[in-house]
């Protein structure tokens, strides 16, 4: 069959006309499907692939916003693709979800000895996550009062995306056992060859009682051990031979009550040959394994020991005769270290040149020194007069020490004169044949021979109290 010309023309522009074109391409680019995905590990959000489709007829170029293989941040984003032909662009849409928990780590655990429940302030959890904006809770908070035993606390993190992480850790509160030791020395000082006494007192102040509970000792330098002894019962001891230096002084006890106490007496002998002003020192101390001890400032005692008696001294005392009354020489009697002993000695007021029960008064006694006293005080009475004379000194004695010795054994008491020479009238008197003689506290009459001859003057003198403090 014959067709014209003209029809073939008339029937593919029919054809033509009945396909849409669209910028010289009969069909828009075809985008890929919506992606949806994870995160990338520690990331917040992923790099992501996906495939391009043909540009128009077959070698058109296609270009997409973002482009395949870019980072896609959490959430979602639109993709736009062209081709270089100018076909229709498509879009579709990548979507990243962060299913990755944030990291925590708790701090350490709370131990706090406390006898009753207590606020505990804790340092914050360290917390980090792939995305910002993280929150962290834990409960118990910070700050918050925990009850006696153990507190489990769980602090939690939870990230923009509702991811959470945990961790846990312990706020333990335990009732304390206070353990303390005292320990006293005596004699001190002590004598080089002698015995030294140690008490050492040890108590549960609690109010836990107190488990595996160890008091240790080491023998002083300068002594060796006699014995050592425990008062109370339950306690096991270990201690040097006789003689010796070790072992180390030690009692054990399994178990000591809240408000228990112990006694032991140890005992050392300080070698003979010493020299005097040694310084002994001892500690003792006392532990426990559980619970803990809330106050170790008293876990030791510590004493000091002189070796050598204390020396007593006496100083030297001035005063001014008075010019009636009497009038106090008070001499301080020291000791040169304290002693834990009392201390006693004689002491007697006796002639120099100044003459007893006359210038002064004569008396003895005893003095004693209370233990930890180092200075007493004793006084001699100075009788006044109007003679012109010289100054004039008497003498303290000190003799007979016990638990010390004499390091200056006679305080000098000097009397300083301070009467004028008289005044000789040459004037008879009612022809008595004496001579008046004038004092510088007024007018004496005293008797002198008349013929010239110095015989001496009556000194009037005042008799007082006796050697007091």
């Amino acid at each position: 069959m014959k067709r014209s010309l003209s029809g073939l023309l008339i029937l593919c522009s029919a054809l033509f006309s009945a396909v849409p074109v669209f910028g010289g391409c009969p069909t828009p680019l075809s985008c890929p499907a919506n992606i949806t995905k994870a995160n990338d590990a520690n990331q917040c959000g992923s790099v992501t692939n996906f495939n391009l489709p043909l540009g128009c007829g077959g070698g058109a170029t296609v270009t997409a916003t973002p482009a395949s293989g870019s980072f896609f941040p959490v959430g979602t984003t639109q993709v736009t693709l062209t081709d270089s032909a100018g076909s229709p662009s498509c879009n579709f849409t990548i979507t990243i979800n962060d299913t990755q928990p944030p990291a925590i780590t708790c701090p350490s655990d709370v131990f706090l000895l406390t006898p009753v429940p207590t606020a505990v302030n804790f340092a914050a959890p360290q917390s980090s996550d792939n995305c910002p904006g993280i929150a962290t809770v834990c409960t118990p908070a910070s700050g918050s009062t925990f009850p006696i035993g153990s507190t489990l606390d769980s602090c939690t993190t939870t990230d923009a995306s509702n991811n959470t992480g945990t961790c846990t850790f312990d706020v333990e509160l335990e009732n304390p056992a206070d353990l303390a030791v005292i320990k006293n020395d005596t004699p001190d000082p002590v004598e080089a060859g002698a015995n030294l006494t140690y008490t050492i007192n040890v108590i549960n102040n609690g109010p836990a009682d107190a488990q595996n509970v160890s008091l240790d000792d080491v023998i002083p330098a300068n002594t060796t051990f006699v014995s050592f002894n425990a008062a109370s019962a339950g306690w096991t001891t270990t201690s040097p031979a006789v003689g010796g230096t070790a072992p180390p002084i030690n009692a054990f006890k399994t178990s000591v009550a809240n408000g228990e106490t112990a006694t032991f007496t140890l005992v050392v002998k300080v070698d003979n040959g010493v020299p005097d002003g040694t310084v002994i020192t001892n500690t003792a101390t006392i532990t426990g394994e559980s619970p803990g001890d809330d106050d170790t400032g008293n876990n030791s005692s510590t004493t000091t020991t002189s070796v050598g008696l204390p020396q007593i001294t006496i100083d030297d005392v001035t005063v001014t005769e008075p010019a009636s009354g009497t009038v106090d020489a008070c001499f301080t009697v020291s000791l040169s270290k304290p002693s834990d002993q009392t201390v006693t000695v004689q002491a007697a007021a006796v002639d120099g040149t100044a003459v007893s029960n006359a210038d002064f008064l004569s008396d003895s006694g005893g003095i004693n020194f209370p233990a930890g006293e180092t200075s007493e005080t004793i006084c001699v009475t100075v009788n006044s007069d109007l003679l012109d004379e010289s100054d004039e000194n008497f003498f303290v004695n000190l003799s007979n020490p016990t638990n010390a010795t004499i390091g200056d054994d006679q305080g000098v008491g000097t009397i300083l004169d301070v009467n004028a020479p008289p005044v000789v009238n040459n004037n008879n008197i009612e022809g008595s044949g004496c001579l008046l003689a004038k004092g510088a506290n007024g007018t004496m009459v005293y008797p002198f021979l008349s013929l010239g001859l110095a015989v001496g003057i009556l000194a009037v003198r005042r008799r007082s109290s006796h050697l007091h403090k």
